[in-house]
């Protein structure tokens, strides 16, 4: 009698070619870029005289 599920699950163990980049780096680098743009974003609205809003103080 054949088990429930044989075969349906496959694990690929081949490595394949290209740098390896763990998942910490990717979240670092997603972060830096938000604060990047975030802060090109407020730097531009400076120079371009704009009114910025003040964060609320507690």
């Amino acid at each position: 009698m054949p088990v429930a599920g044989a075969g349906l699950i496959r694990f690929f163990e081949e490595e394949t070619a290209g740098p390896k980049i763990g998942p910490g780096i990717v979240v670092i680098t997603c972060v830096a870029l938000i604060i990047v743009i975030i802060a090109s974003l407020y730097l531009n609205a400076l120079q371009s005289g704009a009114n910025i809003p003040k964060l609320p103080t507690f």
